[in-house]
């Protein structure tokens, strides 16, 4: 194989692991915002993802239907590549982790964020 044929092999392989990569993440994070149990729609309105770090500002939007939060990430998982390995997704009101993690919701009682990490893990093994 020449120089160019490495090339061109190692530029598809990265696209279609950046797809995979994209495609796994909609799926995580749109189900998470799914399973995000409302009220107001404040927590699923404040579901935010991010490259460089965690978003540790809380946002006044309320997102009943999650329509909004999940076209915000389906738009930012667009521009996600092979090579991008951090990505941080993130809810700041002070009562998701009571919901997440202490069986707060009646409506998400084993939470929304861990139960479907564990799913994606379990579907790739």
């Amino acid at each position: 194989m020449s120089l160019d044929g490495i090339a061109a092999w190692v530029k598809d392989a990265k696209e279609v692991i950046g797809f995979h990569h994209r495609l796994i993440l909609r799926d995580l994070f749109i189900s998470i915002i799914d399973e995000t149990p409302v009220k107001t729609g404040l927590l699923k309105g404040n579901w935010k993802v991010d490259f460089k770090a965690f978003d540790f500002k809380a946002v006044d939007v309320k997102d009943p239907s999650g329509a909004i939060t999940k076209r915000d990430v389906s738009a930012f998982i667009s521009s996600v590549g092979a090579e991008d390995l951090s990505i941080f997704f993130s809810n700041n009101l002070p009562y998701a982790y009571t919901i997440e993690y202490d069986g707060y919701s009646r409506k998400a009682p084993e939470g929304m964020l861990y139960k479907n990490l564990i799913r994606v893990r379990s579907e790739l093994e």
